[in-house]
């Protein structure tokens, strides 16, 4: 089985779809085959392997905690609590056959790997991989990305079948900060892109010092799950 559009990334003008952008990020509907998509989204880990984040200081930036579930792939930046919950990183053997094709796809794909290249300006980056889960309440206010990441690619696994859009959800894209302050609102900015996130939809963006975003409070009921694989690209050492 093929997992990503190989075809449809090879179709994408970086420069023209990414030009007039205060940083650059691209909307991607159907990055995944329909049946890459089906597995991943059918196949997606257990939430009780995720550690629950909660009040965890955003590191050199200070900002705002997310609160979420997470779990990230073979290296952890929070050692001490996935020592102290025995959850959150995730070996091969913790993923269906699906991901584990995903992942080796991932790092294989000269089509995938070309697209990056050209959205980041650089073919040195190294790819770390993490899952996100959110349940109701959570947000992700208004942030910056702390300057290892050289990018993000956002890939959502929610269908019209399991997410109702009045539940919120969108990632925001925040333009023209109104205030000089290190924790705004989304009220602050003067521009708000929203981006969907059900149906095969994913964002890819390129981390610069004007690359804000986040994600309103969630709306849904309990026991409704917002989804996602973060795959980060990250500066070679």
């Amino acid at each position: 089985m093929e997992y990503f559009d190989n075809k449809l990334l090879e179709t994408i003008d970086i420069e023209e779809v990414t030009t007039g952008k205060s940083f650059p990020w691209v909307p991607i509907h159907g990055v995944l085959t329909q049946e890459g998509f089906e597995a991943l989204h059918r196949d997606f880990p257990s939430q009780e392997l995720f550690q629950y984040h909660e009040n965890i200081i955003r590191g050199e930036t200070q900002q705002r905690t997310h609160d979420r579930y997470y779990a990230s792939y073979q290296v952890t930046p929070y050692p001490e609590l996935v020592k102290e919950t025995g959850k959150g990183l995730l070996k091969p053997q913790n993923l269906g056959i699906s991901w584990q094709e995903f992942i080796e796809e991932l790092t294989s794909s000269r089509a995938y790997y070309n697209f990056v290249s050209k959205l980041l300006g650089t073919n040195n980056f190294g790819i770390n991989i993490a899952w996100h889960i959110g349940i109701t309440g959570n947000d992700i206010s208004p942030h910056l990305d702390t300057k290892y990441k050289l990018g993000t690619h956002l890939i959502y696994f929610n269908t019209s079948d399991d997410w109702n859009p009045e539940w919120g959800g969108e990632f925001l894209i925040l333009d023209n900060l109104s205030k000089n302050v290190n924790n705004p609102e989304i009220t602050d900015f003067v521009n708000v892109t929203e981006i969907p996130i059900i149906n095969n939809r994913s964002l890819i963006f390129k981390n610069t010092n004007n690359a804000w975003h986040g994600v309103k409070p969630l709306q849904c009921p309990e026991g409704k799950l917002r989804r996602l694989v973060n795959i980060i690209f990250t500066q070679k050492k």
